[in-house]
């Protein structure tokens, strides 16, 4: 009996020991594998900021508007640099520059607009002279000086790219409101999407 009780009693030992190791492999497994699945999440992060505004800005202004390096990257340059100045966010920067120029540096013959941001000499006169908007790329700045004036009177993104496009005067008039009201949605529409593009998740291992 004595030694049926020791048997007993050693597999219950051996068997103990047993469960204990099993439980010890499993604890080591899931923190492993949890290291692993926290690695990924750190590692996943967005193409904006994988990229950096500028280097994704270029990128995106070569894909989705077709402009051919090294003009894209001294426009995402720029682009940067202006919504820095002036506290404009750059993607919407961009939105507008395609609503407006669809990235083809000119002068419009009807309005007398010019550049990339289509400023207009008589509101750069009176506001902004300190960029020359014949310039290619100090039009960029211009144009981004402008944002920043109509945001000021308008208090708002909506409101400032109506005022952008018909002018603060008509838009405290009320005047030709519907162009203004279209131009703005077409923008806010390009703006939404460059906002998804730059929060795609990209894995950087």
């Amino acid at each position: 009996m004595n030694i049926l009780r020791k048997v007993k009693e050693e597999f219950c030992l051996g068997f103990a020991f047993y469960l204990w190791i099993m439980a010890v492999i499993i604890v080591i497994v899931a923190f492993t594998y949890g290291l692993k699945s926290l690695g990924s999440v750190l590692t996943e992060t967005t193409a904006i900021e994988s990229a950096g505004v500028e280097e994704w800005a270029r990128v995106t202004i070569e894909s989705r508007y077709g402009v051919r390096y090294p003009n894209s990257a001294i426009i995402a340059k720029v682009i940067v640099l202006a919504g820095e100045e002036f506290g404009q966010d750059p993607l919407l920067i961009m939105a507008i520059i395609n609503q407006e120029s669809h990235y083809k540096s000119r002068t419009n013959p009807r309005s007398k607009a010019e550049g990339f941001m289509q400023v207009k000499k008589k509101w750069w006169k009176e506001t902004c002279h300190k960029y020359d908007i014949s310039s290619k790329y100090e039009n960029i700045f211009a144009g981004t000086c402008a944002m920043d004036d109509y945001f000021k009177k308008t208090g708002n993104i909506p409101d400032m790219l109506v005022a952008y496009n018909i002018g603060i005067t008509n838009f405290e008039a009320d005047v030709n409101l519907l162009d203004g009201f279209r131009y703005r949605d077409e923008v806010l529409r390009e703006y939404r999407k460059l906002i998804d593009l730059s929060k795609i998740s990209v894995d950087t291992e």
